[in-house]
């Protein structure tokens, strides 16, 4: 995983985790010192080349899981199925890539930066192995969500660049987002 991939990650696990709070006493003191001026909790850090037994992804685990009721995050590393749970799910795609083949039928090429939903019950296999975050949801996605979202292939997700940024992929694309005016595929769960 190249260092772009790994701060993607980052990145996208601090606005998960800073998105709520806890309350003082569940910081973690050797921490502290990374703590946003406006946060009440630390900045978490994991490198998923560890893997998901590491103190820092489980840490970063049990910090969503409580500010998330009902949600739960898992890192699923070079794996090519993906078994089937009773509980919803979307994969984030870390490594890897080739075709995925959902037990319901459905098929698509996926690489990283892609997104697969599950729903319960269903599996998925791969060609090839792949490290997914797989995040557990309570809520059923919306019906009009395609099963895969590919941002390097979609016409809907746009990477317009703008203002100073001005060569292309200048921007990270939303992939799902809560207001529709930046984005087509609607999705108040993640």
């Amino acid at each position: 995983m190249n260092m772009e991939h790994k701060l993607l990650l980052l990145g996208f696990a601090l606005l998960l985790i800073g998105c709520s709070s806890l309350p003082k006493s569940n910081v973690m003191a050797e921490k502290e010192s990374l703590t946003p001026s406006n946060q009440t909790g630390p900045v978490l850090l994991s490198n998923l080349e560890e893997g998901p037994n590491s103190s820092s992804f489980r840490a970063i685990k049990a910090s969503f899981q409580a500010r998330n009721p009902g949600y739960d995050l898992d890192f699923l590393r070079s794996t090519g199925e993906v078994a089937a749970t009773d509980s919803e799910r979307i994969l984030f795609v870390q490594k890897g890539g080739g075709s995925a083949k959902v037990s319901t039928g459905d098929t698509s090429k996926i690489s990283v930066g892609d997104i697969v939903f599950l729903h319960s019950d269903e599996s998925m296999q791969t060609d090839s192995l792949i490290d997914y975050l797989s995040f557990t949801m309570p809520d059923v996605p919306p019906a009009k969500l395609p099963r895969f979202i590919r941002p390097d292939w979609d016409p809907h997700i746009t990477d317009i660049p703008g203002g100073c940024a001005t060569e292309t992929g200048a921007y990270r694309r939303i992939l799902l987002t809560w207001l529709g005016k930046v984005g087509p595929y609607l999705h108040h769960s993640i």
